[in-house]
Parts: structure tokens; C-alpha cells; sequence
């Protein structure tokens, strides 16, 4: 049995009244801190936004809640955007959103920009935005943002983008000193060799980490024969 506000509420839609009253209600649900708030605003801007209503307001709500902590406003924020990609609308703000988002050292706030960039990518949006976002991630010593770096690049090139970017950074990771960064790169390469680009630049690679590999090796050696010889 419905309470007396959805009541109320049903009944604004129907007469067609009160929808700026409606969009605060739904803007002040989807800030409260709570599941069933959350849910209620949820039904409250589906209902806006099947009217033509409420666009800005919920498109204001998902831009803020896609970067949340929360997993279940995070999960509402991402629904509000598809929903309004349905009627072409929120472009911008997702990926003004999702930037931000990408290279998010919790790794549920960055795995959900980049769910969100699926639709955008695929619409040929936003491309530049998460080229840019992979790139300044890759090289980063954080794990988590170099992590988030690599699959983001790996979502491009579900849609044709970022091989040429990709195959750049590949090649100045393994440039670096740093061995977790090395093998973010050789794990690009494979990326790349598994979509057959970058293949001219991956054997150069492989080849240079072989010999810096035998070089490591050599050196090892040599240290441990001094020991020998002093004991």
C-alpha cells in the first residue's frame, strides 16, 4: 500500500503539477545518505525525466554522485546518466565527470568512470578526455593510478582509439627505473600485439628488456664470482 506522499506525488504527475517542487524533493532524496531515499529518487527523476522535466537537476545529481564513495549512489548516478543519454542529453557533464573520475585512487570510484566512458566512447565522446587521463596516469609511480591508466587505455581500444598514444607510453615504461611501471608497459605491448598494432614497437621493446635482462644477469654473476673469490 502506497503512503499518503507517493500518493500525493502520483498525483502531481498525473494533473501534470508541481514538477519543480517534485525536482527538489528528488534532488534532496538523492542527498540524504540513505537506500531508501536513494531508490525514491531514483523512481522520482525517471518519472521527471520520461516528462521531458528535471534534465539539469538530475544531470547535476549523477555528476556529483558518480564520484561518490557510495557504491549504491555511484550505481544510481551511473542509471541517471544512461538514462538521460537516451534523449541525447548529460553529454558534457559524464565527461567532465568521468576525467575527474579516471584516474580516482579508489579504485571503485575510477572503475565506475570508466563503465560510464563505455557509452561515451562508443558515441565517439569523450576520447580525447580518456586518451589524456591514460597517459598522464601511466607513468605515475602509484600502483593503483598506474593500474587504472592501463585499463582505460585498454577500454579505447575496445572502440578504436589510443594505439597510437598507447604504443608511445608503452615504449617510455619500459624506459623507467621503476619495475612495476616496466611491466605495465610490457603488458600494454601484449595488449597491443593482441590487437596487431604496435607490433614493430613491441619487438624493439622485448628486445631491449631481454638485453637489460642479460646485462642484470651478467652483473649478478660477475658479483657473486668476487664473493667466491674473497671467501
Amino acid at each position: 500500500m502506497k503512503d499518503a506522499i507517493s500518493v500525493l506525488l502520483d498525483g502531481l504527475f498525473d494533473a501534470a503539477q508541481g514538477f519543480e517542487e517534485i525536482e527538489k524533493i528528488a534532488a534532496d532524496l538523492f542527498t540524504a545518505g540513505n537506500l531508501n531515499s536513494l531508490q525514491t529518487s531514483k523512481s522520482l527523476y525517471e518519472k521527471l525525466v520520461s516528462r521531458g522535466k528535471g534534465r539539469q537537476s538530475a544531470v547535476e545529481a549523477a555528476k556529483k554522485g558518480i564520484l561518490s564513495d557510495d557504491y549504491e549512489t555511484r550505481n544510481i548516478s551511473r542509471w541517471l546518466f544512461n538514462k538521460l543519454f537516451e534523449d541525447k542529453f548529460g553529454y558534457k557533464e559524464a565527461i567532465e565527470a568521468i576525467t575527474l573520475g579516471f584516474l580516482n585512487e579508489d579504485i571503485m570510484i575510477s572503475g565506475s568512470a570508466r563503465e560510464l566512458s563505455e557509452k561515451l566512447f562508443a558515441h565517439g565522446l569523450g576520447i580525447d578526455e580518456g586518451i589524456q587521463a591514460a597517459c598522464q596516469g601511466f607513468l605515475n609511480p602509484g600502483l593503483l593510478v598506474q593500474n587504472s591508466a592501463r585499463l582505460l587505455f585498454e577500454k579505447l581500444f575496445n572502440y578504436g582509439y589510443g594505439f597510437n598514444e598507447a604504443t608511445r607510453m608503452a615504449g617510455e615504461a619500459l624506459l623507467t627505473d621503476n619495475i612495476s611501471i616496466k611491466m605495465s608497459g610490457l603488458s600494454l605491448h601484449c595488449k597491443l600485439l593482441v590487437a596487431g598494432k604496435g607490433i614493430e614497437s613491441a619487438e624493439s621493446a622485448f628486445e631491449e628488456v631481454l638485453k637489460g635482462t642479460v646485462k642484470q644477469l651478467k652483473s649478478h654473476v660477475k658479483q657473486l664470482c668476487r664473493y667466491d673469490l674473497k671467501t
